[in-house]
């Protein structure tokens, strides 16, 4: 019993001090610029959306691997103009070729799918610039930029923005507990940032096992003191 116990402590506490299982994120190089690409659930997006579930074409498109982000984009289309009859969305794929942007557009008041095309190319041309620019504003601080969570198009109008267009960029930094957001304008140019504290995540997953580890060890005990007075009556 007493062998047991030692044994069963000696894994409880491996369980406290073994890293949390970390996930494996994909990892692309943009002019010598390394990303490690975070993705967004795509599984929300076709829980809140019908077409997204429905539709052979778009569950194609969400369960790509390549399909990184999602943005919901308002009533504007492939070229970002504006379009009140459309209820548009952006699904973003990014691999070592490039950046891609579809836009899905949907009938504003069936949310039926109306088409599914490309971003204008005119947006996106200045994709590497882009990247150096996002990446510069945390190297020139003196930080890295984690996690890339979100790299998406977005119309300027929809963050206060004078621009036709800008690029949005969401960024973890682990090390800081921080998540900032870029806008980029299509030059490569910053116009605003912002960013928010985040909780320690690691210190969050630690606390089940924690409470699990101390738990188990106060139960085990327990049932060894029990065990040893009746072994001795």
């Amino acid at each position: 019993m007493r062998l047991f116990t030692i044994v069963f402590s000696v894994i409880v506490i491996g369980m406290l001090i073994s890293p949390i299982h970390a996930q494996d994120y994909r990892v692309i190089t943009v002019g010598f610029r390394e990303l490690q690409l975070a993705p967004e659930d795509m599984a929300a997006l076709s829980n809140s959306i019908d077409a997204f579930r429905v539709e052979p074409a778009l569950q194609q498109l969400i369960q790509d691997n390549d399909s990184m982000f999602w943005e919901e984009l308002g009533d504007f289309d492939e070229s970002l103009e504006q379009n009140t009859s459309l209820s548009t969305y952006a699904i973003v794929r990014i691999n070592e070729s490039g950046f891609f942007q579809t836009i899905v557009a949907l009938d504003d008041a069936t949310h039926e799918l109306e088409w599914i095309k490309p971003l204008s190319p005119s947006f996106t041309q200045n994709y590497s610039r882009a990247v150096q620019t996002a990446t510069d504003f945390f190297a020139n601080d003196g930080h890295y930029w984690g996690l890339s969570e979100e790299i998406v198009i977005v119309p300027g109008t929809n963050h206060g923005l004078d621009s036709k267009a800008a690029w949005l960029f969401r960024f973890y930094l682990v090390g800081e507990s921080e998540r900032w957001t870029l806008l980029i304008d299509t030059n490569g140019v910053l116009q605003d940032f912002q960013f928010e504290d985040i909780p320690c995540q690691t210190c969050i997953n630690y606390t089940g096992l924690v409470i699990i580890g101390l738990s188990s060890s106060i139960i085990i005990m327990v049932l060894a003191g029990l065990l040893w007075r009746k072994k001795h009556r």
